[in-house]
């Protein structure tokens, strides 16, 4: 990858009615943390997709962001380990909103 490379992102149609507000800027700081560390561990990120995952109820959806990388078991779940930890600190600097947002309705997974 090259340096800020940015990898190719697919958003499902079923999820583009939720990205509006701070979910975009929820998605952005996930996407620019995913290559951040995918940089600093030499780990390519083959796509990322965003996806619609469960409804619970009418109005309560999740979004899913797959972060698929071309890595082994064992590096894949360290990366997966960092990204996490990386948007714990950066949680601390977005709203209360966007805060419950990311906590309650975003899920990041890594697929190798």
């Amino acid at each position: 990858m090259q340096l800020r490379e940015k990898p190719p992102v697919v958003v499902d149609p079923d999820v583009m009615h939720l990205m509006k507000g701070d979910m975009i800027d929820i998605r952005d700081t996930i996407l620019n943390l995913a290559v951040k560390v995918a940089e600093r561990r030499d780990i390519p990120i083959v796509r990322v997709a965003i996806r619609q995952g469960y409804i619970i109820e009418d109005d309560w959806e999740d979004v899913i962001l797959e972060v698929h990388v071309a890595a082994d078991e064992d590096r894949a779940f360290e990366y997966w380990e960092a990204v996490c930890d990386s948007m714990s600190e950066v949680e601390q600097g977005m709203t209360k909103a966007a805060q419950d947002l990311l906590n309650e309705r975003v899920t990041v997974f890594v697929e190798w």
